[in-house]
């Protein structure tokens, strides 16, 4: 039920302040004039009170002090938006005020109006009416069966990335303030830089020792294996040098025992080395081999 005017229920005093409660239309208060009324009969009409919707139709009055008039009109419009945040949304709609407010009087009305298309030939049903209505059906069912879990995915992943953002913010504002903390005290810094420096210094150095000793090591590595380069080479040299010599004698002593000299010099030592070897001397053929030798030197 709506009051056509207000009523002060009760009025009292707490801490030296005046305060009452009203019952009244919160459509009535709209109007212009009616603020004015309940000040003036609250308690005067130079009185500034403040108004606090509690309920429906029920407000706590209480009167404050003031002290300019932009302050006065601020509580004036203060007044204002609470009892018009207290009034009712209005209800209903064209339908409703015609008397096509349940839903079974539209669906009775539409019925009618749709027999009535078909009797008269307004309407003929065709495949596109088929198709309509497949088509209507489907987003009928997906509306009913869909539209829940579609709902809760969205929410999930909404709540996933705020979540996400937050911690993201959270770990930012920590590290924040963490640089801040360690900035906060600046005693003692210009000996940590003088430390630092000679921490990098010496780091310096002992890089340039480590890099010099690595050279060092490089070197003597490639000195070695240049050097066994080297031997193997000249052993090698030898080894080629003492076949050509073997070969070189060889063909020496060949073409010596082919000449008549060496063979009756040869043949001598053979009877003297079986009648008594004693007595047979040096072998021919070592000879050849001496020979060769001397003239090689």
């Amino acid at each position: 039920m709506m009051l056509s005017k207000f009523v002060i229920s009760s009025v009292g005093r707490r801490g030296g302040v005046k305060v009452g409660k009203a019952l009244f239309s919160s459509d009535a208060v709209a109007t212009t004039g009616v603020l004015d009324k309940v000040m003036q009969d609250f308690d005067g009409k130079d009185s500034n009170i403040k108004i606090k919707a509690t309920g429906k139709d029920t407000f706590d009055i209480e009167t404050v002090e003031v002290g300019s008039k932009l302050d006065a009109l601020k509580l004036e419009g203060d007044n204002r938006v609470a009892l018009f945040m207290a009034q009712e949304a209005e209800k209903g709609g064209f339908l409703e005020a015609v008397g096509l407010g349940p839903w079974y009087k539209k669906a009775s009305l539409g019925f009618m109006f749709g027999v009535t298309a078909f009797s008269k030939e307004m309407y003929i049903m065709n495949e596109e009416t088929y198709v309509a209505l497949c088509l209507g059906g489907f987003g009928f069912m997906a509306y009913m069966f869909a539209r829940e879990p579609m709902l809760e995915w969205f929410n999930g992943e909404k709540k996933a990335i705020l979540s996400a953002q937050n911690e993201a913010e959270d770990k930012h504002i920590a590290a924040c303030e963490t640089f801040l903390n360690s900035q906060g005290g600046t005693e003692g810094i210009e000996e940590e830089l003088k430390e630092l420096l000679n921490q990098k210094i010496e780091l310096v150095e002992l890089e340039a020792k480590a890099n010099a000793i690595k050279e060092q090591h490089a070197v003597n590595a490639e000195f070695q294996r240049r050097l066994v380069s080297l031997v193997n080479q000249k052993a090698d040299e030898q080894n080629q040098l003492y076949k050509e010599m073997i070969a070189e004698a060889k063909e020496y002593a060949a073409a010596g025992v082919k000449k008549a000299d060496f063979q009756k010099v040869a043949l001598e030592f053979a009877i003297k080395a079986i009648s008594d070897p004693s007595k047979a001397g040096a072998n021919p053929t070592g000879k050849l081999f001496e020979e060769y030798l001397d003239k090689r030197n």
